[in-house]
């Protein structure tokens, strides 16, 4: 698992960039993060298989070691090994408006996994294999010997399901409407 994560280390340093890391500190916080994750030794949260990485589960315990990072160095002036300038807790409003569109995408991603969870074993793993590979249905069907004419009324069915039930979330949060989501 640990190798899997270090190869995409890059993505864990931009993912600091973006929260406004300073660049000496987000080695440090990465190698924070692989500690973490470590000494967690629950790996259904890390990886969604063999492979596949749980990206979002990964941002929230950077985002969560970076700002307990921030308030240690806030409250401990003699921690600092270099200056921390106003700019790091200045929130601007295009910073704001990223931090709400994220915060809306994290209930809407919570809200269409549940739905997809709650279509039962068979619908769940189908939905997923679709959506979240780059593989054709006709793929699937090869692969699983499930027949394509199944596979796509089932895909056809779940997709009509999760539109019906979070087709105006799905709105709300394309228009920017996070809070009605």
């Amino acid at each position: 698992m640990m190798e899997i994560l270090y190869k995409q280390h890059g993505k864990w340093l931009n993912m600091l960039a973006v929260l406004g890391c300073p660049i000496d500190d987000r080695e440090d916080l990465v190698q924070d993060m692989y500690i973490k994750i470590v000494s967690q030794q629950n790996p259904s949260r890390i990886m969604y298989n063999e492979t596949e990485v749980n990206r979002f589960y990964i941002y929230l315990v950077l985002r969560s070691i970076y700002y307990d990072f921030i308030k240690m160095r806030s409250r401990n002036p003699l921690l600092l090994d270099h200056d921390i300038n106003d700019e790091h807790f200045i929130v601007n409003d295009e910073y704001s408006i990223m931090m709400d569109d994220q915060h809306g995408w994290e209930r809407m991603y919570s809200k269409l996994l549940n739905g997809v969870n709650g279509l039962g074993m068979y619908g769940s793993k189908l939905t997923q294999a679709y959506f979240k590979t780059d593989k054709s249905m006709r793929d699937m069907a090869e692969e699983t010997t499930i027949s394509l004419t199944s596979i796509f009324n089932s895909i056809r069915k779940y997709r009509a399901i999760l539109k019906e039930e979070f087709g105006e979330d799905w709105e709300d949060y394309i228009n920017g409407d996070y809070d009605k989501i």
